[in-house]
């Protein structure tokens, strides 16, 4: 096949080294083109990372992992030793005992895909480390985002893959998945933030890290590096201070203190902002997935949470005809139902921000109708889901109910 020109890959865990030029010679390879790639790296590293970051921060701190992939979560949640938190993990019920343990302080560890971004909001998590940088910006923000929500110093890290070229030369790699300014933020040799408000914020004037923020690795080192700099040029001794001199440097102190205490001010109201809007994103994400999964299914089979199937409500084979006429009358009690103006599509119940017929205007959180040719995607759902719950309310439903 490698004289045909096929492009293959081998791949194998049991080949000892010793055996190694026999295979290539084998296989026809010539051993100054291969590429060999072996496990065991990013294994010690994170066990060891993990480690330290509790020496740091300790016993009590909470760390996330986040994986790029449900197979990868799973492998290193058995490395660790922790829960493992993805889409395929169990019921809806057993996600949330799972969000409510960590977000409680009571899982102390966990390895989770970007499932658990923004539905995490815990006070306890000082470290938030990306097995593999997300490919876009706005996940990255919002997953590093969950460490150090009270205020208390915290790290957002990435793990990067390294290679060596053919000329010996070790590089990081990039990843050929990320937009440009997630590779904006890692190649970047200024400030981290400079990509993120860039991105986020369309802020432009960004230099570095700011008074009142934690210093990113970058400006962490430029500040070392201007600290040794500034010892070294030091030669002169100091005047000797005059009464007026130490009043004029406490004055200079008390505004620069004020002026820290504003700035600190200023990020705890941006947090706080952002934050209510992830969480608004949030809630809006969950309720889509919701609804995705109960226009595919009859609604007496979705609340009872029996196998969902395809068939109408009406023809629900679960159902006795007395329940099926309960479910027509609460059908038809919902056009009863009053919203408060604007808090939904008219048609379909949706939020505006979630329903097709609706496209958000100039003024935020305001939208406009796209037209009656424009059609809900889940017409109808919503009615069906909560006449459902309401008709069948048994310990079954009460999952559903809470939600």
């Amino acid at each position: 096949m490698t004289e045909k020109g096929t492009q293959v890959v081998y791949l194998t865990a049991t080949l000892p080294p010793t055996l190694q030029p026999a295979f290539l010679q084998t296989a026809g390879l010539d051993a100054q083109t291969v590429l060999e790639y072996t496990r065991g790296t990013l294994e010690k590293v994170l066990v060891e990372l993990v480690a330290a970051k509790r020496r740091k921060y300790g016993p009590g701190a909470q760390i996330i992992v986040y994986c790029p992939t449900v197979d990868e979560t799973k492998r290193l949640a058995r490395l660790l030793q922790c829960s493992a938190y993805y889409r395929e993990m169990g019921s809806d019920e057993e996600k949330a005992r799972m969000v409510r343990s960590f977000t409680l302080g009571i899982e102390k560890l966990c390895t989770a895909t970007n499932m658990l971004g923004l539905g995490l909001d815990a006070a306890g998590v000082r470290v938030v480390i990306h097995v593999a940088m997300c490919p876009l910006l706005l996940q990255y923000v919002q997953e590093s985002g969950r460490a150090g929500r009270t205020g208390l110093d915290s790290d957002s890290i990435v793990l990067r893959a390294c290679y060596a070229t053919k000329g010996g030369r070790v590089e990081k790699a990039l990843g050929y998945k990320l937009e440009r300014p997630a590779k904006e933020f890692l190649t970047g040799e200024s400030c981290r933030r400079i990509a993120i408000d860039k991105h986020m914020d369309g802020r432009q004037n960004r230099q570095q890290c700011e008074l009142g923020e934690s210093k990113c690795d970058i400006c962490e080192q430029h500040s070392s590096g201007t600290k040794r700099q500034a010892v070294e040029e030091e030669q002169e001794e100091p005047e000797p201070e005059t009464q007026a001199d130490t009043a004029a440097m406490a004055a200079e102190e008390q505004r620069k203190d004020l002026e820290r205490a504003m700035v600190v001010e200023e990020r705890r109201v941006e947090i706080q902002q952002r934050r209510r809007t992830e969480q608004a994103v949030y809630e809006l994400e969950r309720l889509e997935q919701h609804l995705q999964r109960w226009s595919n299914a009859c609604a007496i089979c979705m609340a009872i949470q029996a196998n969902p199937a395809r068939h109408h409500w009406k023809e629900c084979p679960k159902a006795t005809k007395v329940q099926i006429k309960l479910m027509q009358a609460k059908v038809t009690s919902m056009h009863h139902v009053k919203w408060e103006k604007y808090a939904r599509c008219y048609y379909c119940w949706a939020p505006q921000a979630i329903c097709d017929k609706w496209e958000e205007t100039s003024i935020q959180g305001a939208f406009k109708t796209r037209g009656m040719h424009m059609l809900c995607q889940y017409n109808g759902v919503l009615q069906q889901a909560v006449a459902a719950l309401l008709a069948f309310q048994q310990p079954t439903c009460t999952p559903w109910l809470e939600q």
